[in-house]
């Protein structure tokens, strides 16, 4: 073997290293975005989730349905982001539609609870709750105007 020949050997072993290390550094590189975009989507989902929660229990202490819409736009925007991830990773569709799920189940149950606190009535001056202190006083006055003394009924 000449001399050009182990030259044009080694020329040619070297180039194929070279490309062998830009492949896998091309592909280690599209790996490890891929695996950012997922992380971050399932981190922005999680905070949306909270913020749901947040605006679930604002809406508990306050009564005011602002909090529950507020709460279905958070939960909507969560589900959005575990959508997402679907297209990202097909190993977790399995996970996604779980979670999807249970996020529906979530939002199901929160308009179920608004309506049987709007039911009760949020304030004093709405839903059964009014009606109730409005027939109580009703009730009272009936009794002032019959005559019957109160105190003798309690």
């Amino acid at each position: 073997m000449s001399i050009k020949a182990k030259l044009m050997l080694v020329f040619m072993t070297s180039l194929l290293g070279l490309v062998a290390i830009f492949a896998v550094n091309y592909w280690g590189y599209r790996l490890v975005e891929n695996s950012r975009k997922v992380r971050m989507l399932a981190n922005e989902g999680v905070e949306f989730f909270l913020q749901a929660r947040r605006q679930e229990k604002n809406f508990l202490l306050r009564m005011d349905s602002s909090y529950f819409k507020k709460a279905l736009e958070y939960a909507g925007e969560s589900a959005q982001k575990v959508t997402g991830l679907q297209h990202f990773s097909p190993d977790l569709k399995e996970i996604c539609l779980r979670t999807s799920s249970s996020i529906d189940d979530y939002e199901k149950y929160l308009t179920e609870m608004h309506g049987h606190y709007v039911a009760k009535g949020l304030t004093m001056d709405d839903g059964l709750r009014w009606r109730f202190i409005k027939a109580a006083r009703n009730m009272e006055e009936a009794f002032k105007e019959g005559g019957v003394d109160t105190d003798l009924l309690i």
